[in-house]
């Protein structure tokens, strides 16, 4: 199976998406990063050292398992990137990035513009571990779902969480 390179499909979708990936980075082993585009305006406002915070959860919907990683920058309001991960993607994609999150130490966000030009990329220590670790354990005692029936859920959950600050507070520490 041959996989969409996600910052050639991250070049097609608007300013203020993030999707994730994997790569190997300075020759190292596959790991699972973050790609966000963004407009050059708010690239400017990430400053030299910026703190990156990160929240993930799993929240269930029909007995489908919504897993998202959310990430801000410098506490900025207006920076706030979403992205989900379905378990069950195809070809056994999905599993890849869970494991992927249990073991890596670090999380690499890779930032382009708003034309597809890259950016910076920024790693920070991987507090992700134990949470995928949990939602893997969690995820075994459920029966597989379709693409669909995920999307499905997905929708049911922006139903109840409209903008993604709403989400933000729901997974707060």
């Amino acid at each position: 199976m041959i996989y969409a390179d996600p910052l050639e499909v991250l070049k097609k979708m608007p300013a203020g998406t993030m999707l994730f990936g994997r790569a190997s980075f300075d020759g190292r082993t596959m790991e699972t990063y973050f790609a966000i585009k963004e407009e050059m305006y708010y690239l400017k406002r990430l400053g030299k050292y910026p703190v990156l915070s990160i929240r993930t959860g799993l929240l269930e919907y029909n007995r489908i398992p919504l897993v998202c990683v959310l990430m801000r920058p410098n506490g900025d309001p207006d920076m706030l990137y979403e992205s989900w991960f379905n378990f069950h993607a195809t070809d056994g994609y999905g599993k890849d990035n869970f494991a992927d999150l249990t073991r890596q130490d670090n999380i690499v966000f890779w930032f382009i513009d708003e034309r597809g030009n890259d950016y910076r990329k920024i790693a920070i220590k991987n507090s992700l571990k134990d949470a995928f670790a949990d939602y893997i354990n969690r995820i075994a005692l459920i029966n597989p779902w379709t693409m669909q029936e995920f999307d499905r859920a997905r929708d049911r959950l922006y139903a109840d969480y409209p903008r993604p600050e709403d989400l933000w507070n729901k997974l707060a520490p």
